[in-house]
């Protein structure tokens, strides 16, 4: 009788089969639903109509640009909408962020790929760490205020959305050549996403809002089977696409160098509740530093659903780390908590919620 790894093997050798035609039918017909969205938006007269249009088109555009680059052995990790009753919830007043890269920065690096070029640039892009697509190891649940006007608008300022990293006409080994640098800029995105919602949520601020949430037993029970259902999800996910993902990269990993980039410092204003921030002098300039090699992954591969704690996470073999608080920890250099961080011969997921 075939074990549960057999067949989740079998099941993705059969998709592989109809893959390529699948992407490419699908593709035209999402292309050309955007273009008749597009030709009604420029046609329409009436400004609500207009927008509603233009709506529209960027929803199938979204779904455009998951197709392109998700996996398509990978279940939905990030839903558009969110919410607290889809299969990796959100709880009230939180959205699930594209913590590796957003769909839009990732466009031009996986626009008009075919199946084999695909897989070679998913490769490419797992070698930094970066699982793109609205899959569950590309997620970072924030607050609201900290996501569309925080994060987003220091990406913006940044001048990191949508950036161009090619020629136009580029060669697909351009492109490839391309990633390291687009990967050092998306881990400076996402270690100040993950610094700015670390103190949002552990301290005082932090504290005072899950008090709110679990103010009734019918809050607080909703509180737990969100933060259990997220939880366990996540490690599902994590722990049936790792081995995949493992195999994928195969050889030599990197992790980009973003040492010498300017702090930003992102937070929650504690009396209007906004996201507040301050870009400081020279973090526009890309350093382009090499990549920090790190050693061969091993044969071995070994999952540990992580225990995401206050003050750190036990590791097996690793002491617990110290109180936050009690030593200076750059976030720049080590994130907290990441989804799903590279080891040599193993992956350790720290899991939210787990």
């Amino acid at each position: 009788m075939a074990t549960r790894q057999q067949r989740i093997q079998q099941e993705r050798q059969r998709q592989r089969k109809t893959a390529s035609v699948n992407l490419l039918e699908q593709r035209l017909v999402l292309e050309a639903k955007i273009d008749d969205l597009k030709a009604a938006r420029d046609a329409e007269t009436d400004r609500k109509k207009r927008d509603k249009l233009d709506d529209n088109a960027k929803r199938e555009q979204r779904k455009l640009d998951d197709l392109n680059q998700r996996d398509p052995e990978m279940r939905t990790g990030i839903d558009p909408k969110g919410g607290s009753r889809k299969r990796i919830p959100t709880f009230p007043g939180e959205q699930a962020h594209h913590a590796g890269t957003s769909l839009n920065n990732a466009r031009a690096f996986f626009s008009n790929l075919d199946e084999a070029e695909k897989m070679l640039m998913n490769r490419e892009f797992a070698k930094f760490g970066i699982i793109p697509g609205d899959v569950a190891m590309n997620r970072l649940d924030m607050l609201r205020q900290l996501h569309q006007a925080g994060i987003h608008g220091i990406e913006r300022k940044l001048g990191l959305e949508g950036k161009t990293y090619f020629s136009e006409g580029a060669t697909f080994q351009d492109k490839l050549k391309a990633v390291a640098a687009f990967a050092e800029d998306q881990r400076y995105l996402k270690s100040i996403a993950e610094e700015a919602q670390f103190k949002a949520t552990q301290e005082l601020g932090g504290f005072s809002r899950r008090v709110e949430a679990t103010a009734t037993p019918e809050l607080a029970d909703e509180f737990y089977r969100i933060q259990t259902q997220r939880g366990a999800e996540m490690a599902r996910d994590v722990s049936e696409y790792g081995p995949g993902i493992h195999q994928q990269v195969g050889g030599q990993q990197y992790m980009p160098d973003i040492s010498g980039r300017p702090r930003v410092d992102l937070e929650m204003d504690p009396v209007t509740q906004k996201a507040r921030y301050t870009i400081p002098e020279g973090a526009k300039r890309t350093l382009g530093k090499p990549p920090i090699q790190r050693p061969r992954i091993g044969s071995q591969l070994r999952i540990v659903a992580g225990v995401a704690k206050m003050f750190g996470t036990m590791d097996y073999g690793a002491p617990a780390e110290p109180p936050f608080g009690s030593q200076q920890i750059n976030m720049l250099q080590r994130s907290v908590p990441d989804v799903l961080q590279f080891q040599p011969g193993e992956y350790t997921a720290d899991l939210p919620g787990v």
